[in-house]
């Protein structure tokens, strides 16, 4: 309710009236009109509800804002998801590596510690860049660029995204379940011994590894990439 005078300015921008109009409809001056839209003085309920009808509005918005749009209430939830979803991945990332790095000093396991630096914390990062282009669309008003060459945009963005997905499909296939492996040795104090193939294709394996060390050493780099799909509008924005 402290922003009665900010909600019968915006109704009345809304209505494309003056507040020369405003007051000669109500029967004061311009300057009283004026007064209640800075908050020097606000109006009674009376005067309330002869504004609302005027400005062809609900007496509750003037007391406590328009009704958020469904549009905008979906886009909150999807924001909040994402920041739940970042504190709790992140905290489980912290606490994994500070586990697995004891383990891999003790019993030279390092297919956990692969599998978090590699897997898990590029996804923080990338969910990161989203999360904030988010958040900077919700509260500040930024919106997905629209253009014709939007979709092909969407596209190439979306079939790197893929590409890389699978190239790094086989690795992370054979680090997961190695990764298990080596954590269930540990927990069961059993020895642990290599049965997975690493080689898939020699050209495939050549490029998929270096694509896993860059993760290894810039998982930051996947704030872009969460940026960009937010960018192109996915998940897709509904027009508002």
């Amino acid at each position: 309710m402290r922003d009665i005078g900010k909600n019968i300015r915006t109704a009345r921008s809304r209505k494309k009236m003056t507040q020369d109009e405003l007051a000669e409809r109500l029967y004061v001056t311009r300057q009283t009109i004026s007064n209640y839209e800075t908050g020097r003085s606000r109006p009674d309920v009376e005067c309330l509800m002869q504004i609302a009808e005027v400005l062809g509005v609900d007496i509750q918005e003037l007391l406590y804002g328009p009704e958020e749009k469904p549009e905008k209430r979906q886009a909150k939830k999807r924001l909040w998801i994402a920041c739940g979803i970042l504190a709790v991945l992140g905290v489980l990332c912290l606490c994994a590596l500070y586990w697995i790095r004891e383990w891999a000093g003790t019993y030279y396991y390092v297919m956990p510690m692969f599998f978090i630096r590699d897997f898990a914390v590029p996804l923080w990062f990338g969910l990161l860049g989203w999360t904030l282009l988010q958040a900077c669309g919700v509260y500040l008003g930024a919106k997905v660029p629209q253009c014709k060459a939007l979709r092909w945009i969407r596209l190439a963005v979306l079939i790197c995204i893929a590409i890389c997905a699978v190239l790094l499909l086989p690795m992370f296939c054979r680090i997961t379940v190695a990764a298990v492996q080596q954590i269930a040795a540990v927990l069961t104090e059993t020895h642990y011994t290599v049965s997975l193939s690493f080689e898939f294709l020699p050209i495939w394996d050549t490029i998929a590894n270096k694509l896993f060390f860059f993760l290894y050493q810039f998982p930051y780099v996947t704030t872009f990439v969460g940026a960009a799909l937010w960018l192109v509008g996915f998940p897709k924005e509904k027009k508002q």
